[in-house]
């Protein structure tokens, strides 16, 4: 299992610096961030980014609602 877990770490390491590079290239856009384009680095990016967050088993961050 901690091979595993390793790995996914390793590969959202890998994707987080990828993602940099990106917005260091083409700058940041909102609009593609919150409604990526089918297709387009950051749809590919965020759906990516979700499978590992859950194969991980950590629960990703609550906000207090107040």
């Amino acid at each position: 299992m901690s091979g595993n877990i390793d790995a996914i770490k390793k590969e959202m390491i890998q994707l987080e610096a990828d993602y940099l590079a990106h917005v260091n290239k083409h700058g940041f856009s909102y609009r593609e961030y919150s409604n990526p384009p089918p297709g387009s680095f950051m749809e590919k990016y965020k759906k990516r980014m979700a499978e590992l967050t859950v194969a991980s088993g950590v629960k990703p961050l609550e906000y207090y609602k107040g």
